[in-house]
């Protein structure tokens, strides 16, 4: 499990959550979050939660299965999201308090680091929502690209063992997308 004194569950990554968010963030129901999950993760998501919006680039929050487990190769993880469209769902995976990308249909793809805490899962989706999804349309592919490279930065220095896996269905792939 992550230590509550890990910059993840710090007091500057939930103000950031909560300017990115702001009116958008939905605190979770104590008696609606699974009791395995920590008391980091507990207190964040009664505390903060998760963000309630219309999704415009697949990634969504789930707010009502926080006490659900989806259990994969021998780990149990708490849905908080999803890839709309897709069967691919984002879990806190109990054990490590760390968000994956998880595919429950398909056996054969491992599950995929997000962040290392559901704070920082939080953030990167609220960065990439904010500075890469209210820009796009709008920009010269010379200017996106450069934009992209930015929020990679971004991501990377607030969450770098997280960023440095990059075989996919983690950040790099969303920021590999949007640079196409």
């Amino acid at each position: 499990m992550t230590d509550e004194t890990d910059s993840g569950w710090s007091d500057e990554v939930v103000a950031h959550v909560r300017r990115l968010w702001g009116d958008q963030l939905r605190p979770i129901d104590p008696r609606r979050i699974h009791p395995d999950l920590s008391a980091a993760t507990r207190r964040y998501l009664t505390d903060v939660g998760l963000p309630d919006f219309e999704p415009s680039w697949g990634f969504e929050c789930t707010l009502d299965r926080t006490d659900q487990i989806l259990a994969r190769d021998g780990r149990d993880y708490v849905v908080v999201g999803g890839i709309w469209g897709t069967t691919l769902l984002y879990g806190i995976d109990i054990r490590t308090d760390q968000v994956f990308c998880v595919n429950p249909r398909d056996l054969g793809e491992e599950p995929e680091l997000m962040n290392t805490t559901v704070a920082l899962w939080v953030l990167s989706a609220g960065v990439i929502e904010r500075q890469i999804m209210s820009q796009t349309g709008d920009m010269e592919p010379e200017s996106a690209e450069a934009l992209v490279e930015g929020v990679r930065q971004v991501l990377t220095a607030m969450d770098p063992a997280a960023m440095r896996y990059q075989r996919g269905r983690n950040w790099h792939g969303y920021l590999n997308s949007f640079e196409e």
